[in-house]
């Protein structure tokens, strides 16, 4: 086991030497949460707008030392739709997908990783769903019986 850091291509390459599969997943609410993002953005800066700009530079980042990989054989992505494009520009503030969206438009240009990206796009993991008691989180029922 190896650690990187996903603002560190120099790590990421060094973590990635050897691979034939990468899979790259980046985290908005991580950013979001940590307290030092407040004083990292820019004055007057949205906190969510940070976070955007963040995350996608750490999905470029991965996209960067993905094709670096010699032997690479597939680097897959975690990532969500666009939903200012596909909206039509009617949602134009869900940043923490449309990071991801363009992090995949960024690797899919990358000539290193023609024909060897794919993205997954899965609405939502299960360890949020505990950690954030959403109402889509399952309950633990007592049967009656």
């Amino acid at each position: 086991m190896v650690q990187a850091d996903l603002n560190d291509t120099t790590s990421l390459i060094a973590a990635f030497k050897g691979a034939t599969v990468v899979f790259g997943v980046t985290d908005f609410w991580t950013i979001f949460k940590d307290p030092e993002s407040q004083s990292r953005k820019k004055p007057g800066q949205d906190l969510t707008e940070y976070c955007f700009e963040v995350e996608l530079q750490q999905g470029k980042n991965l996209a960067d030392s993905a094709a670096t990989v010699t032997g690479l054989h597939r680097y897959i992505f975690s990532s969500m739709a666009n939903a200012t494009k596909w909206s039509n520009g009617k949602y134009t503030t869900l940043y923490h997908m449309d990071s991801k969206a363009l992090a995949v438009d960024y690797a899919k240009s990358l000539p290193q990783l023609a024909g060897k990206f794919s993205q997954v796009q899965a609405p939502i993991y299960y360890n949020l769903l505990w950690e954030w008691g959403l109402p889509t989180t399952p309950k633990k029922v007592r049967s009656a019986h």
